[in-house]
């Protein structure tokens, strides 16, 4: 997995912190192989119904911006 610790817990705390403890992140793509070179960071969310809306995924993305910087997450 091509993510810094820093890059790992800043997704898992975001991901906790906006959509709650129930939520479900996975990294995927281009990021899982060891072998390959830059690529976005994919993720798969599954957040609990009552957390889905568009001002939580804008909360996710900011929080994602400030703690690891400007970077393609999809």
């Amino acid at each position: 997995m091509r993510l810094s610790e820093e890059e790992k817990e800043a997704i898992k705390g975001a991901v906790k912190r906006v959509f709650g403890e129930d939520a479900i992140v996975r990294l995927f793509g281009s990021r899982v192989d060891d072998r390959r070179k830059g690529g976005d960071i994919d993720l798969h969310l599954e957040v609990p119904k009552d957390k889905s809306s568009l001002a939580n995924e804008l909360q996710f993305q900011l929080e994602l911006l400030k703690a690891i910087g400007e970077r393609k997450v999809e």
